[in-house]
């Protein structure tokens, strides 16, 4: 498929996805909609910039998995499944952070102990900026689960 092409598709798609979400802000109190509409709008920012990219920049032909072998992205596609639902069901934080830490092992092209070590140290700085914005800052809480 030609890159223009994908391009176009996709930014309209998320568009209709950005309206979508508008009309569903309808009816919540004002401080419960301020956060979602930023979102929207980026995402409505974003998907205006990419329609412009594809009509203004050459087009040339999209290959999907690059380099990265398919049977990588496969691993990865259900290493994100079982995050999601670990998150959901058994712990939000042991699943995010044990999801997103497997996936840079998995995508990661060095995998070094000092690679490991950096990760770590990114998951870790990751979530706690999330709790800190979520639950310190926004005041919306992770859901309780099985465990922490």
């Amino acid at each position: 498929m030609q890159e223009r092409t994908l391009d176009i598709c996709l930014g309209c798609a998320l568009l209709g996805l950005g309206a979508l979400l508008w009309t569903q802000l309808e009816g919540l109190p004002v401080e419960g909609v301020l956060f979602p509409a930023a979102l929207i709008c980026l995402l409505a920012a974003g998907s205006l910039a990419l329609i412009a990219r594809a009509l203004l920049c050459g087009s040339g032909v999209v290959d999907f998995f690059g380099e990265t072998p398919a049977r990588q992205w496969c691993m990865a596609t259900a290493l994100f499944a079982a995050q999601c639902i670990v998150a959901m069901y058994v712990s939000f934080r042991l699943g995010m952070g044990c999801g997103m830490l497997l996936m840079l092992f998995l995508l990661s092209p060095a995998r070094t102990g000092r690679s490991l070590a950096g990760n770590v140290l990114f998951v870790a700085a990751f979530l706690g900026a999330l709790e800190i914005f979520f639950c310190r800052i926004m005041r919306i809480y992770f859901p309780e689960n099985l465990l922490f």
